[in-house]
């Protein structure tokens, strides 16, 4: 190969690597600015599970009594009940992972964030995808058992 194209070679691999090193660093900028709100949708989504809980709970022990979920419909819904909880395991233990400290603001507790802790958030970013996965799974599963037991009460 002529030594022209070799250098324009080595030129044109310089640029690529140095894109996508800024491109990295730009998305690892922007989750770092952005661990504190994700950290409180975190809060949020641990809040509403914990909620939800009790409700379902609470459909559980009418079913007792009332028997309105047989079969299928009641497994359904231990196991909603059970998903519930193993996503509260998993909330709790982000937030740990985070260093996650309660600060009240205004009426609501917000978590904060040490600066170091949120320069190793976004190597949790990946595991916070997955549970805001879960949460939304466990809130259509909880819509669905609520659901289906209103409807079979009515």
């Amino acid at each position: 190969m002529p030594a022209g194209l070799d250098e324009a070679a080595a030129i044109v691999a310089f640029i690529s690597i140095a894109f996508n090193l800024l491109k990295t660093l730009t998305t690892y900028a922007a989750d770092v600015k952005e661990a504190e709100a994700s950290l409180q949708d975190l809060r949020i989504d641990l809040e509403y599970i914990l909620a939800m809980s009790q409700e379902h709970a609470k459909i559980l022990r009418k079913n007792e009594k009332t028997r309105v979920l047989r079969g299928s419909d009641l497994i359904a819904a231990r196991q909603c009940r059970d998903k519930a909880e193993r996503v509260v395991n998993k909330l709790q233990a982000l937030s740990r992972k985070a260093g996650a400290a309660s600060a009240r603001g205004g009426a609501e507790v917000q978590w904060r964030m040490a600066l170091p802790r949120r320069m190793i958030w976004p190597v949790f970013k990946p595991q916070v995808e997955e549970v805001r996965r879960d949460v939304r799974d466990t809130r259509s599963s909880h819509q669905d058992t609520r659901n289906l037991y209103n409807a079979a009460a009515w």
